[in-house]
C-alpha cells in the first residue's frame, strides 16, 4: 500500500486526512504525521496505519469521553456508541472504555440505580428495566433490582389521582387510565389495586 495524498482538514487545521491507494483511510493529527515522516509516495502497511491512528487518537478520545460523561452520566454502551459515532476506531474505543471504567467514571450498576430512583416516581419497574436494557444495562444487573410494591403503588396512585382531578371515574375513563398506567410499566395487580380505591366513591366498576 502507498500513501497517495495527505491533506490538511478544512475544519481543523491541526489534523490531516490520509489517503492510501487513492482512498481516504484515516485522519491523523499534524504532530503524528510530522513525527513519523508521512508523505505521499511512502509505502505503509495496514498494521502501521492502525498503530499510528491509535497513538494519534487515544488521548483525544479519552479527553472527549471524560468531557462527555462529566456532562451526561451514561452507560458503557452509550459511551461506546458515541465514540463510534465520532469515528474512533475499535482499538481506541476499547482503550477509552478500559480507562474510564478503571477510574470509576462509568458504572452501569450505579447508572441503573440512579435511573430507577429518579424514574420510579412516574414509571413502573417493568418499564424502567426495559428502558435500561435498551441503554445497554445487562440482565444480571437488572435482576439485582427488585420492585418496591409500596413505592410503585404510591406512584401509580399519584398518577391516577391527577387523572381523576380532570376526569370522571367512569368505566370508560378507567379503561383509558388503565392503558396509560400499563404503558408506564405498572403491573396489572398494582393498577387494579389503585383503581379499586377510586371505585369506593363511585358506582362504576372497573
Amino acid at each position: 500500500m502507498v500513501i497517495t495524498e495527505i491533506s490538511v482538514q478544512k475544519k481543523n487545521k491541526k489534523r490531516c486526512n490520509v489517503y492510501v491507494d487513492g482512498v481516504f483511510t484515516c485522519a491523523l493529527d499534524n504532530f503524528t504525521v510530522l513525527k513519523n515522516g508521512l508523505k505521499a509516495g511512502r509505502e505503509i502497511t495496514t498494521e502501521e496505519l492502525e498503530e499510528l491512528s491509535f497513538e494519534s487518537e487515544k488521548d483525544k478520545a479519552l479527553s472527549y469521553a471524560f468531557d462527555y460523561i462529566s456532562k451526561y452520566f451514561k452507560t458503557e454502551k452509550q459511551l461506546k456508541d458515541k465514540l463510534y459515532e465520532k469515528g474512533y476506531m475499535r482499538s481506541v474505543v476499547e482503550y477509552v472504555l478500559g480507562k474510564v471504567k478503571e477510574y470509576g467514571y462509568v458504572s452501569d450498576e450505579t447508572y441503573a440505580k440512579a435511573y430507577i430512583e429518579n424514574g420510579s416516581k412516574k414509571k413502573g419497574m417493568k418499564l424502567l428495566k426495559y428502558e435500561l436494557k435498551g441503554k445497554g444495562v445487562s440482565e444480571k444487573i437488572l435482576e439485582s433490582f427488585e420492585t418496591d410494591d409500596e413505592s410503585e403503588e404510591k406512584a401509580c396512585f399519584a398518577f391516577a389521582e391527577k387523572f381523576f382531578q380532570k376526569n370522571e371515574p367512569s368505566r370508560e375513563n378507567k379503561r383509558k387510565l388503565y392503558q396509560r398506567l400499563y404503558s408506564r410499566g405498572f403491573s396489572y395487580d398494582t393498577i387494579s389495586a389503585v383503581l379499586d380505591k377510586f371505585s369506593e366513591d363511585s358506582d362504576e366498576e372497573f
